[in-house]
């Protein structure tokens, strides 16, 4: 048996300065939550989902079908929260948020970090197993590499204080993890081979993770900001990159090369995609595209 899971930024952003007003964002939540629906995933992960009443109508209209849910990462305290959420059909089992010591620019006005959820996979045909799961955002801006660098690291940290909590009884063969969300660093596609050096910094410091866009070789480029073909990004924004991903730890990340890694069960990849959603009109609902995943344990 397998899951079909989704990451995708949301672009439900807060309504002050030096953010700009979208008059119909809560119509826009209500055709993407409708949208989502459609689709049959078994997970989502959501980003930027920062405008409660935006995400009062998501949440709402997800409720019927996924009963199991995080809102959001973090408290609100002079500033938004992470605009993290998970909407799971299956049940989480342990949830935990650590928010970054440091971000800059427009990103100061949230609570960014990294949201954790163990789920339990026996309805899903694996008894016994558990899908580990952290749903990120890093810090946006091409010129923030350091800062970016420096949430993987608090990331890094946090996965391998989890992993090691593995209970002896369920034990790491019985664990799967999965490392995903918009982290604003522009990886390899398919059909622009180049050395992004951000990218490749983000494999080796999280211990060689399997890029599950990349490994499952489809056809397309894999973009999933695209200034040239999404009608929600200005016009003068010609990038196209791939900025979102979803990636599989086939072992526990180390803080040194003299560490040995802990071996965790394998997620195998059907099929990694970028999930284009559109309203009637053939209106993007995101500026961003999202990435769905069938995966199998």
């Amino acid at each position: 048996m397998s899951i079909k899971i989704l990451t995708l930024n949301t672009a439900m952003m807060i309504e002050v300065p030096p953010f700009k007003v979208e008059p119909g964002k809560l119509k826009r939540a209500e055709k993407l939550s409708k949208a989502l629906l459609k689709e049959k995933y078994d997970i989502i992960f959501l980003q930027e989902v920062f405008q409660e009443a935006a995400r009062d109508i998501i949440f709402s209209n997800l409720k019927n079908v996924f009963p199991y849910v995080i809102r959001k990462g973090g408290k609100d305290f002079m500033s938004e929260d992470s605009g993290l959420a998970i909407a799971s059909k299956l049940p989480f089992l342990k949830k935990h948020y650590r928010e970054f010591t440091d971000y800059v620019g427009t990103d100061s006005f949230a609570r960014k970090g990294c949201l954790f959820a163990a789920i339990d996979l026996k309805a899903a045909g694996y008894p016994g197993v558990q899908l580990y799961t952290f749903n990120t955002h890093l810090q946006a801006d091409k010129d923030n590499d350091d800062i970016r660098r420096k949430q993987l690291r608090e990331i890094r940290e946090m996965m391998i204080n989890i992993h090691n909590k593995i209970p002896a009884s369920l034990g790491n063969s019985n664990v799967s993890s999965i490392f995903l969300g918009d982290l604003n660093i522009e990886g390899d596609t398919n059909s622009k081979k180049k050395v992004f050096s951000e990218y490749y910094k983000l494999i080796e410091l999280m211990n060689y993770p399997r890029d599950l866009y990349t490994g499952t070789k489809p056809q397309g480029a894999g973009y999933t900001w695209d200034g040239l073909n999404n009608s929600f990004i200005p016009k003068d924004d010609k990038d196209q990159q791939r900025l979102d991903f979803i990636f599989a730890l086939d072992k526990v990340p180390v803080l040194s090369s003299d560490w040995k890694s802990q071996i965790l069960r394998k997620v195998s990849c059907i099929s990694c995609k970028p999930k284009i959603f559109l309203d009637s009109k053939s209106i993007n609902l995101s500026d961003h595209y999202g990435i769905e995943a069938e995966l199998k344990f």
